[in-house]
């Protein structure tokens, strides 16, 4: 086994757990984005009056990376398969993740038009991070997909 990864001490599920609020973040910012790039017809319509409240994308932001500050090392690195499936299964957390982390990242830039400076950091951080995540785990996660294809 890999050093510094203990299935016994550390739970898969805690990882798993990470990326369902991340994707529950994802919900609300396509909510946000629907809201805001709905048709304004009347700057006086009734349905201003019940316009939702959201916080700020740079306050949903310092939680995300508090919440990932939070989170286990093994969680962080999507270190290269062992063959290990106890092992495997938290790169396979650890890209799923970082590749979430980084939607998450690209949405709040787009639902609070952060500008087109902070929208092209938060790519090149996509970018670097797919970069890092060994093409193992890519591979396996397509491979389903190709295979449908094929279908």
């Amino acid at each position: 086994m890999e050093p510094g990864i203990n299935p016994s001490y550390v739970s898969f599920m805690r990882g798993w757990n990470f990326t369902t609020t991340m994707y529950r973040m994802l919900e609300h910012l396509i909510e946000r984005l629907r809201w805001n790039n709905r048709p304004i017809v009347d700057s006086d319509s009734f349905d201003d009056l019940f316009h939702p409240i959201y916080p700020t994308s740079k306050a949903v932001l310092d939680r995300l990376m508090y919440m990932y500050s939070c989170l286990p090392e093994v969680f962080k690195v999507a270190r290269p398969m062992t063959g290990d499936v106890r092992v495997d299964r938290f790169g396979f957390q650890a890209a799923n993740i970082s590749i979430t982390f980084q939607t998450v990242k690209l949405a709040l830039a787009a639902a609070e038009d952060l500008g087109a400076e902070q929208r092209c950091a938060f790519a090149r951080e996509l970018i670097n991070s797919l970069a890092a995540i060994p093409t193992a785990y890519i591979a396996a996660v397509s491979r389903p997909m190709v295979r449908l294809m094929r279908s």
